[in-house]
Order: structure tokens, then sequence, then C-alpha cells
């Protein structure tokens, strides 16, 4: 469950779903966010608005908070022991244009000089 105003949370909770639940079978995870901000998730499964959550009908509930120190999201994976994922993402074809944003907005760190260089080179390689 996340009710704050990080809407990027919400799609890497997204997009880490179907991996989580892969790494531990069984486990069917739910997401639950505030109302308008469900238009992020209306179109994958297992998704709620926090009005129609109801905390009986869940097993656990994992609430994610941003204390402006921790990434929620990286802090929810590392208490899961869930190691870093891979994510497989529609990719569009066609374009040449490529845009590198270094830095983050807190808690989001900003990418470090190693990291800048490495997507460069990616993006030079792939001839944007």
């Amino acid at each position: 469950m996340y009710v704050g105003n990080c809407n990027e949370y919400l799609v890497q909770l997204k997009l880490i779903r179907p991996s989580i639940e892969k790494i531990y079978p069984g486990i069917e995870i739910y997401l639950v966010c505030k109302d308008d901000a469900y238009y992020l998730l209306e179109d994958s499964p297992k998704t709620l608005k926090a009005n129609e959550y109801v905390k009986e009908r869940y097993g656990y509930t994992r609430e994610l908070f941003c204390d402006m120190q921790n990434h929620p999201v990286e802090e929810l994976l590392k208490e899961s022991h869930i190691p870093k994922l891979l994510l497989k993402t529609k990719q569009n074809k066609g374009g040449n244009l490529c845009s590198i944003y270094p830095f983050g907005a807190s808690p989001t760190r900003s990418l470090s000089r190693e990291q800048i260089e490495k997507v460069e080179k990616y993006v030079i390689s792939k001839n944007m």
C-alpha cells in the first residue's frame, strides 16, 4: 500500500510485482494507492483504490512511507531479501533521441559519474 505523493513508486511496484511473485510462488501481491493515482495501475490486475481497501480481507499489509532519507521501494526489496531485478518493459521502435536526467529528487539519488558514463555508452551503442 502506498498512498503518498510520489507516483513513481507506484510505477516501480507495478513493474516489480511479477518478479516478486515469481520469487515467492503462491504469494499474491495487491497494490493499493490513493484514488487520484489509480490511473497508473488500472490496467494491472490486483489493484485497488485506497477507499476500496478493507484490511481484514488480506493476510498482511505492508504500507510504504517516504522518510526523505531512504527509497521506500528499495527498502522493501532489501528487507524482503529480493535481489536487484532486471525488468522487461515495452520498447517502442523508432526514434533516436534520448535524454539523460542524472539528478534525482530526494529520496531518489542522483546518478554518479560512473553511472552517467555507463548510460552514455549504452545510448551511443544504440545509435541514439
